[in-house]
């Protein structure tokens, strides 16, 4: 999908966001940039804290998603355990 980088507030340094980078095919896709304003407009303050809302910016020609900073692990991550741990349990079905 794209880069997501780390960044702190200018003023309020204890204040982190998540940059989300989309690749440049993915910002040229009309349907996928309109998605994302979707989800944007759909986001609400039980997901994201007041002060940073999902913010839709574009910088060297793609397209940027700023967020609040969740900690914990990436999705990929979670994906990767979670396919394991199928695998472990279709091994001791097996058995």
């Amino acid at each position: 999908m794209g880069n997501v980088y780390l960044a702190e507030h200018a003023t309020l340094p204890d204040i982190k966001c998540a940059i989300k980078v989309l690749h440049p095919e993915l910002s040229a896709n009309d349907g996928f940039v309109a998605c994302c304003a979707r989800r944007r407009a759909a986001s609400h303050g039980s997901i994201m804290t007041t002060w940073c809302r999902s913010v839709i910016f574009t910088w060297q020609e793609c397209y940027c998603v700023v967020q609040s900073f969740v900690s914990g692990e990436t999705l990929s991550k979670v994906i990767s355990k979670t396919r394991e741990a199928c695998r472990y349990l279709g091994a001791a079905a097996d058995w």
